[in-house]
């Protein structure tokens, strides 16, 4: 119902917008539309795994969070459970409850990928192919190969947004389209 409320909203914004016609119209209402359908894409809670824009990395939602908390972004510092195992063997190699790691560079990277816009209390699924992971390298004192894949599940306890506030929250497809909506309340189609 919401995703209709806002696919609604987003269709008036493109009718507006392109009434006007302009180069730089059309090519924010491109833009608009290519990150709309990403978004719609990767907050379904389907079964299939969602793949990362410029990333290897794919994850699925297992468990919802709260639409009002807070979102994972580089320099938060996240507190979660955390469980990691070889996709080859199914071998845990990793079982930390309470971890807390600041987003955006001090875990692996298919780690920060798969993390990044998880809310408070939603559970993940990240295939971290090795190439986003560990590498050649291995890690063996964890146990991990080399050029070894790697499956976690991480549910997220706490997020403390970077510097304790968020200074400037990433606009959405939905929140442009939502704020659009209202300014173009008046204007009739």
């Amino acid at each position: 119902m919401a995703q209709a409320h806002l696919l609604s909203a987003f269709i008036k914004l493109v009718v507006l917008m392109t009434r006007s016609a302009s180069v730089l119209h059309v090519s924010l209402v491109i833009l608009l539309a290519d990150t709309f359908t990403v978004f719609a894409d990767v907050n379904s809670n389907s079964s299939e795994f969602q793949r990362i824009r410029k990333a290897n990395t794919t994850f699925r939602i297992l468990k919802e969070g709260r639409n009002t908390s807070a979102k994972v972004f580089d320099g938060d510092v996240v507190t979660c459970d955390s469980e990691g195992t070889l996709v080859s063997s199914g071998k845990i190699f990793w079982d930390l409850k309470n971890f807390r790691y600041t987003a955006g560079g001090t875990v692996i990277p298919g780690w920060d990928h798969g993390a990044k816009g998880m809310k408070k209390g939603e559970i993940r699924e990240i295939l971290v192919p090795a190439s986003e992971g560990y590498g050649e390298a291995g890690f063996p004192a964890m146990g991990v190969p080399p050029n070894e894949d790697l499956r976690y599940v991480l549910k997220v306890l706490k997020i403390q947004e970077k510097d304790g506030i968020r200074k400037k929250k990433p606009r959405t497809p939905p929140t442009l389209a939502a704020d659009l909506l209202k300014r173009a309340k008046d204007v009739e189609l």
